[in-house]
């Protein structure tokens, strides 16, 4: 991740490092979701399905905390570009 921060310093991009079960994965510690369910997009299901003690408020309750937030910065993003 080292070079393609270095790579990418200068752009004007938002971006975010994520590992999610990575480290569980390569340790033995979980097993990976089956294949057809990455392709499509859920592999976040399968975790949850797998831990919902753990994993239920972070997928289902913590995102809308952040609905507040995006709200604000699409109103923004259109102002910006309404602005005459």
């Amino acid at each position: 991740m080292l070079k393609f921060r270095t790579m990418y310093q200068d752009a004007d991009r938002r971006w975010q490092e994520t590992a999610g079960a990575c480290f569980d994965y390569i340790a033995g510690e979980i097993q990976t979701p089956p294949r057809w369910m990455g392709r499509i997009g859920l592999e976040w299901l399968y975790r949850l399905m797998s831990e919902p003690r753990r994993l239920g408020h972070r997928y289902l309750v913590e995102p809308w905390s952040l609905l507040p937030l995006m709200i604000k910065d699409i109103q923004l993003r259109f102002l910006q570009r309404h602005r005459m």
